[in-house]
């Protein structure tokens, strides 16, 4: 199973955290780190959603997918101090 890091940084109300293989990709989230983890996939799941319905329409941007969403995978959380 491959694996897709996701950084995380501790704020004062939540979590930031952004996904190593998306490019610009960030996401907040205030409350505790599971439900930031839930959020997180839920994100992600969304963007994939939406790149794939956008593929129909046009060219998929190879910059902006990365070809592991098309494998199994898990998000590993790694904290910066």
């Amino acid at each position: 199973m491959n694996k897709v890091y996701i950084r995380v940084k501790k704020t004062e109300n939540g979590y930031c955290g952004t996904c190593d293989v998306i490019d610009g990709f960030i996401v907040t989230k205030s409350g505790s780190f599971k439900s930031f983890i839930k959020y997180m996939k839920e994100c992600i799941d969304f963007y994939l959603e939406y790149t794939e319905r956008d593929e129909d329409m046009y060219e998929r941007d190879e910059d902006a997918y990365d070809e592991i969403f098309d494998t199994d995978y898990k998000l590993v959380y790694k904290f910066n101090k």
